[in-house]
């Protein structure tokens, strides 16, 4: 698949994680930042949950999930 120009720049960001999630928390793209920041490749992470970086406790506690469920209510509202 041919990565966009947006993803290409975004990975060039090299003193910034970012990282690009779907709508269940899986992560889609990491850019060269977070491998800097977090030291997991891309090929580690995508496809596996961001809860990953959570503590087992937060993962039981649904820290994750809600914190997924806040950032897309915060994007919904800045959408309209």
């Amino acid at each position: 698949m041919k990565r966009s120009d947006a993803e290409v720049m975004l990975d060039a960001v090299a003193d910034r994680a970012i990282v690009k999630l779907d709508s269940t928390g899986m992560v889609v793209q990491w850019s060269a930042g977070a491998q800097a920041l977090f030291d997991y490749s891309e090929t580690e992470v995508v496809g596996r949950p961001l809860s990953m970086f959570h503590t087992d406790d937060d993962r039981a506690g649904g820290v994750a999930e809600r914190e997924l469920a806040a950032t897309m209510a915060a994007d919904e509202q800045r959408a309209h």
